[in-house]
């Protein structure tokens, strides 16, 4: 019986090592696509969706970012973010991120001009 509380109690322990996003069903991407915070959006990263200066593919991972002018990206897995024109991300005062991903990020331009630019600043 002790070696069964004993096995018991270690499987407990290698559960809690484990991060959260482990027992997630699905990732989600949050992003505020208005200066105010005025509008959020959380979306299933499994579907399509657009918005205001944005549109996610699903199918290959991709934020198109075309006038975006928000607060804050959230993705919980792998991105990658294309340009096209000229894109910001206002944080708040006490904002914690502009963009954050918990997996890998990749950030591209649309093509080779300079106009596809993206400027992350902080209020003060």
């Amino acid at each position: 019986m002790k070696r069964l509380t004993a096995l018991f109690l270690a499987v407990i322990m290698l559960l809690a090592l484990l991060p959260a996003g482990a027992f997630a069903a699905t990732s989600k991407l949050i992003i505020s696509d208005a200066p105010g915070g005025s509008s959020v959006k959380e979306i299933d990263m499994s579907a399509k969706a657009s918005g205001n200066g944005w549109q996610w593919d699903a199918s290959n991972k991709t934020l198109t970012l075309n006038g975006f002018n928000g607060e804050y990206i959230q993705a919980g897995g792998d991105m990658k973010i294309v340009l096209k024109g000229k894109n910001t991300v206002t944080l708040p005062k006490r904002g914690e991120f502009g963009i954050k991903v918990d997996g890998r990020l990749t950030i591209d331009k649309s093509s080779s001009s300079s106009t596809d630019t993206l400027t992350v600043t902080q209020t003060t």
